[in-house]
C-alpha cells in the first residue's frame, strides 16, 4: 500500500492517549495512529449514513454500501438505534411501484418480495445488485 506523510499538530491530551494505546498495542505511534484513524473513519462513514438515511437523502441500502457494511449489518445498526424508516406507506408503495416499471412487471409488485423473492441479507449490496442484473437479463 502506497503511504503519504503527513504532518500534524496534536493537542497534549491526545499524545498521551496515542502513547497509551500505542503501549497497550505493544507498537510504535505511527501504527496506533493509523489504527485509531482506521476505526475513526469507519465510524465516521457509519454515522454520516445514519444520517442521510434518517433525513430519507439514501435508501437502507445505499447507507449499508456507503458505511462499507451489509445490508443485515445496516438493518441490526438501526434497531439497535431505534430508527425506524423514515418512508411512509404512500413513498412505499410508490417506491415498489417505480421498481417494478424498472424490472418490468408494473403494477404486479406489492412487496420487495413480489419482485425478487427472498433476499439474502448477509449479502453487500453490491452483491444483490449483481445477481439481479443477472436475474433480470
Amino acid at each position: 500500500m502506497k503511504t503519504e506523510l503527513i504532518s500534524a499538530r496534536l493537542e497534549k491530551e491526545d499524545t498521551k492517549v496515542l502513547e497509551e494505546i500505542a503501549k497497550e498495542e505493544n507498537t510504535d505511534k505511527t501504527s496506533a495512529l493509523k489504527k485509531i484513524l482506521k476505526l475513526g473513519s469507519r465510524q465516521y462513514k457509519l454515522e454520516k449514513s445514519i444520517k442521510q438515511y434518517q433525513e430519507s437523502k439514501i435508501s437502507i441500502g445505499m447507507a449499508a454500501e456507503k458505511a462499507e457494511i451489509t445490508l443485515w449489518e445496516m438493518m441490526e445498526e438501526l434497531k439497535t438505534r431505534n430508527i425506524v424508516n423514515p418512508a411512509g406507506k404512500e413513498e412505499y408503495a410508490e417506491s415498489i411501484k417505480n421498481l417494478g416499471k424498472v424490472l418490468g412487471k408494473p403494477g404486479k409488485a406489492t412487496s420487495i418480495k413480489d419482485l425478487f423473492g427472498t433476499l439474502e441479507l448477509n449479502k453487500t449490496t453490491s452483491e444483490i445488485r449483481k445477481e439481479s442484473k443477472k436475474n433480470w437479463k
